[in-house]
């Protein structure tokens, strides 16, 4: 792991990270080790980035730090293009922060709030004629709700008239 975290600190030196995925920069570190021994999924850096890292806590440590200095840096470089560049169309970088960083996402926020005060909605989608018909049959079906029967219970166990 730790020489996975050394090449990932040369190529967020490198690399202009303001449009990396986490899948590109996956992609772009294990290009430079020479062992696929040390080479990881995006799986495993995305359980690193929710802290189920190496036993090693230092090198943990200097992941997140990496990652998280990583992530300030394209926040600051798509505010810094958004805000102060002298292209008219500032909101693609807007619509980068907000997609890339989910406290930029004012659209979900207010969502969320309006639909906790709502009903639940449930939403079937049908990717056939045959599915549709069926959907539309449950929902549109008059019903009736059935009871369980009741049987009596007697005092038949001392009869004679079983057949075991």
């Amino acid at each position: 792991m730790k020489i996975w975290i050394e090449k990932l600190q040369e190529v967020l030196d490198e690399n202009e990270i303001a449009f990396i995925t986490n899948e590109d920069l996956v992609f772009l570190v294990n290009e430079k080790i020479d062992e696929p021994i040390n080479e990881i999924t995006i799986r495993t850096f995305k359980n690193w980035i929710a802290g189920k890292f190496h036993p090693d806590e230092e090198v943990g440590r200097q992941f997140i730090k990496l990652v998280t200095n990583a992530l300030i840096r394209q926040k600051q470089t798509l505010v810094k293009r958004m805000v102060e560049g002298d292209d008219k169309y500032w909101y693609k970088y807007g619509w980068l922060l907000e997609r890339k960083f989910k406290e930029f996402n004012l659209k979900i926020i207010s969502e969320v709030k309006t639909t906790n005060e709502q009903k639940n909605i449930i939403q079937i989608t049908a990717s056939s004629d045959e599915q549709k018909m069926l959907i539309d049959n449950i929902i549109n079906t008059d019903f009736s709700i059935v009871q369980p029967l009741r049987l009596e219970a007697g005092d038949d166990n001392e009869s004679d008239d079983y057949d075991f």
